[in-house]
This record gives structure tokens, sequence and C-alpha cells, in this order.
């Protein structure tokens, strides 16, 4: 089996190989052969950690390859649930799973759904980490109600583009901080202002917030606790960074979303099917050019996410 496999010695850490094991999948889980997964070239730093390494050792993760959260595929292995031959869409345990940065990969079954009728498994493959994210920060998080404003930041990216959409679905208004180039598209996925930063600066920013949402994961809350409504709250995308932020404030609130989860995932997928929620990719590469996808991931002001191909549907 191809995949990329975790190696010190190589840059960024992986190198690809043809001699993989297959996984076998456990009671619960189906092996899926994946047929396209994004990308983040921070994942490519983050294998490397000390850290995550142990945490990864400790809970007897499987298989070399330690790259990849979500993806869609073609189920391989018969469930209780899903059937050889089905299309789907999963997010895997980020610490404990096997990764989909490879031709197949073992997954509970929980932590998949349908893959949206009528949506390439191109587009499939940026919904489950990046539609749960947004999804569990908005609605369950940061309790957005009808009416309420919500300011994103980072919102071209790939986890902004879905928040721009669910908090328009659950009747928010959102303002989105993002390159001048990317406002059109932000616009018609449901922002109702945009601002670019690199001309208004957080700190020269005007407004009253009841939720900001920082998945740039530059800002601290002092830089942005005078935009707070005195009921609101500020979501961090990455919540260990801003763990002082997090224990010191009942403003800041702690986000972790590090699974797939099977009824969420629906509804995303009900979303999609409904008309009421895309998927943005800004570029789609062969597995074989993966260095160069986790060059262009790096790329600040991206549209969406990068998506790696690693077989046809």
């Amino acid at each position: 089996m191809r995949g990329l496999a975790l190696d010190l010695r190589a840059h960024p850490h992986v190198r690809m190989r043809d001699d993989l094991s297959f996984p076998s999948p456990k009671a619960g889980e189906v092996r899926v052969r994946v047929t396209h997964s994004t990308i983040n070239g921070h994942e490519f730093a983050l294998a490397r950690e000390p850290l995550l390494r142990l945490l990864a050792w400790l809970r007897r993760a499987p298989g070399e390859v330690r790259t990849g959260l979500e993806f869609a595929g073609i189920v391989d292995t018969d469930g209780l649930e899903f059937k050889a031959g089905d299309a789907v869409m999963g997010y895997v345990d980020m610490i404990a799973g096997w990764r989909p940065h490879a031709e197949y990969v073992a997954i509970p079954e929980a932590y998949l759904a349908p893959a949206p009728a009528g949506m390439p498994l191109a587009q499939a493959s940026t919904l489950p980490m990046s539609g749960l994210t947004a999804l569990v920060a908005l609605r369950e998080v940061a309790r957005v109600q009808p009416g309420q404003r919500v300011l994103i930041v980072g919102a071209s990216g790939g986890v902004g583009v879905m928040a721009i959409q669910i908090a328009r679905i659950l009747g928010a208004e959102v303002t989105a901080l993002a390159s001048s180039r990317h406002h059109a598209s932000l616009a018609k996925l449901g922002a109702a202002r945009c601002v670019d930063y690199r001309e208004t600066p957080i700190s020269a920013l005007q407004g009253s917030f009841d939720a900001i949402l920082d998945f740039s994961s530059t800002l601290r809350l002092a830089e942005l606790a005078h935009l707070l409504t005195p009921e609101g709250v500020f979501i961090p995308a990455d919540p260990i960074r801003n763990l002082g932020d997090v224990l010191r404030s009942r403003r800041a609130r702690w986000l972790m979303v590090d699974r797939g989860d099977g009824p969420r995932l629906r509804e995303l997928g009900a979303w999609v099917e409904a008309g009421e929620l895309v998927s943005v990719v800004s570029e789609t590469f062969a597995f074989g050019d993966w260095e160069q996808a986790v060059a262009r991931s790096h790329e600040r002001g991206r549209l969406g996410r990068t998506v790696l191909e690693l077989a046809n549907a």
C-alpha cells in the first residue's frame, strides 16, 4: 500500500512508501479506499512533535502514516452500517487512528457518514473536520442565536468558509476578516461584511460581536476584547496556543474536535443536499505531487482547502 510514512530523517518528516501494510478493521470498523484527503502543511510539523508521538505511542496508534485527518472514499469491507461500495466521508481519531494519507484507512463506522448525494468526493473530503469544527464552535461552544453578530478571522481558510455558511444557516450576521481578493466569494457564502486584515488590523476594527472565531491562530484575547459584547466569547482554533486565555477568562472558550461524529456529519450532508452548504476546494493535487501540495498549503490567503487525489472514485 502507498502512503506517506513518518520519517524523522526526511523533510518535511515524511516520505512516500509503497510497502506499507494494509489496515485490518477491528470490530465496529470498516476499511475505506481513500480517494481524496485534504492536506494541511502544519500537520507535517506536528507529526514529529515529541508529545504527539508519545501520545500516539501510548494510545497504540496503528500504522506508520501520521498525517491526514479528513477524507472521502469508497468502503472496502462490510460493516454493520456501511457496506462495500458505499461512498463515505469521515474524520479519523486525531491521536489514535489510522491516517488517510494512504490508499486505505480503517476507521470506526461512528466516525463516518454517507458522502452527500451528487457531490464529487474531492469536495466531500473537505467537509468532515472543517465542517464539524465550525459547527461545534458556533452551535455548541458559542451557542450562536439568530440575529447575533459573529466575527470570523481567517475566514477564507478551510474551516473559515464552513463557519461563514453555518453561521448564516444559524441566522447570525457574519463579518469576515480575509484578503480582499476573496471578499466577493465570501459574500456569496453568506458574509454580510468583509474586511481586509491588511488594510484594517484587528486593533482598528469597529464593531461589537457575540462571538469571535479565530481560525488564523494568531490572536490573543487581549487584542480583541474591545470587540466583544459583555457576554461575547472568543474561540481560538488552537486552544493549546491560547491555553492561558482559556484558563484565565470565561470569555475565551475551549474548542477541540478530534474525531468524526456520524450524526453531525449527516447533518452537514443534509445541508449540502439542500443547497445550504457548499465545499470550497482551492486546488487538487495527485498523490505523487504531495510535496507540492504541502508547499501550496503553507501559502497565506488561500480560499478553501487543498486536496490530495489518491485514487479515482
